[in-house]
Parts: C-alpha cells; structure tokens; sequence
C-alpha cells in the first residue's frame, strides 16, 4: 500500500488473508499489521526507489516470501478475523462478570 495516511483500513488485512506478501508505506497500522516487518515489508512513505527494490526482489525471489505470506494469512485470521475478536471480547467479559 502506497498511501501517505491511512487510518486501520482492510487493504492489509484481506491482502493478507488471502495469502499475499504486502509492501507497505509505513503508517502505524501497517506496523501492527505486518507484525513488525515479520510478515511484510514496511518502507517510508514517498520512497519509489524502495518500492521499485522491493517489488524487484519480490519477483525475482518470490520462492523467499511464499512463506511469509502463508504465516501472514495465518497470522491475520487468528488476531484480526470479527469472530475470533468477538470470542476474545467474550471471554474478558465472562471473566469479569
């Protein structure tokens, strides 16, 4: 995502969902998205050098990050899907009730 500012947005978390490496402008949720960088690449906002390098390296090594969008995927369903953050919320409550 090359936005300047983005708010949480779903761009991110259906890319990753679906099994996609994500390149990312770095605003705060892309950090928390891509846990860290773990499961994508964070680059500063306006870098096209660094996108151009990224996406290069991405198709010219994309044996290198199947993996790391696999492990996103899994990542984002289980911190980030509703029903999973409901049964979160649930399970607070019913230990402060």
């Amino acid at each position: 995502m090359t936005s300047r500012w983005e708010s949480f947005g779903l761009v991110i978390p259906e890319a990753m969902y679906f099994e996609n490496f994500v390149i990312s402008a770095d605003f705060d949720s892309a950090y928390e998205l891509l846990a860290h960088g773990r499961y994508g690449e964070i680059i500063q906002v306006d870098d096209v050098v660094g996108l151009q390098q990224k996406l290069k390296e991405l198709i010219v090594h994309e044996e290198k990050y199947v993996g790391k969008a696999k492990d996103g995927s899994v990542w984002i369903r289980k911190n980030f899907l509703w029903e999973n953050i409901v049964k979160d919320i649930y399970k607070m409550l019913g230990e402060k009730l």
